[in-house]
């Protein structure tokens, strides 16, 4: 379920042609002179705050929030170019979803103000799913060779009846049997 959902949202935020690279979080920006080198801007993608539910046969309900760290570099006193950035990024990923899922919804924004030539934002956003993965149902695989509609009907007895009609109507079937409900009444219909 995170690996599709990661997978959606990575292939959205790489549209946003500003960006230079996007992956996974692992705290790339206080292990930069360890990690593989990447450049700036940037996004990461961390899942939090993962809480599941359990439904029946395996399937649960999973709440969630996905962050989206946004790294910038600047070297001047005052740049700006990060918060459109950031807001061209939720344009992109707020109200977002995926099968099986609820729309990616913006909750909270953190920046972070202790930095050096990095200028880091974290977007977080609240989605819903289902987590299937282990689903204890049955299954069955059936492969339909050949469908047939039937667009023309045939229509075998042409008669038309008129007549009046009583005041109520005791509903029944071809074969002579009265129509009931749950508790065993008739079923009239009256005028």
């Amino acid at each position: 379920m995170q690996l599709a959902l990661y997978n959606a949202i990575k292939a959205k935020i790489e549209t946003l042609t500003a960006l230079k690279y996007v992956a996974l979080w692992n705290n790339q920006f206080e292990r930069e002179d360890v990690n593989v080198s990447f450049g700036y801007p940037c996004c990461f993608i961390e899942f939090s705050d993962i809480n599941y539910e359990d439904y029946l046969n395996g399937m649960q309900n999973v709440q969630m929030t996905v962050n989206l760290h946004l790294g910038f570099e600047s070297y001047k006193t005052e740049d700006t170019d990060i918060l459109t950035l950031k807001q061209n990024l939720n344009a992109l990923i707020h109200t977002m979803s995926t099968p099986g899922n609820t729309k990616l919804l913006r909750r909270s924004e953190i920046q972070n103000f202790d930095h050096t030539n990095i200028q880091e934002y974290i977007i977080g956003y609240n989605v819903t799913g289902l987590d299937q993965s282990v689903l204890t149902l049955p299954t069955t695989l059936a492969t339909v060779d050949t469908l047939i509609t039937n667009n023309d009907p045939q229509i075998s007895n042409s008669v038309i009846r008129s007549g009046s009609i009583p005041d109520s109507v005791t509903l029944g079937t071809e074969a002579g049997y009265t129509l009931t409900d749950e508790q065993g009444y008739e079923l009239v219909i009256q005028q």
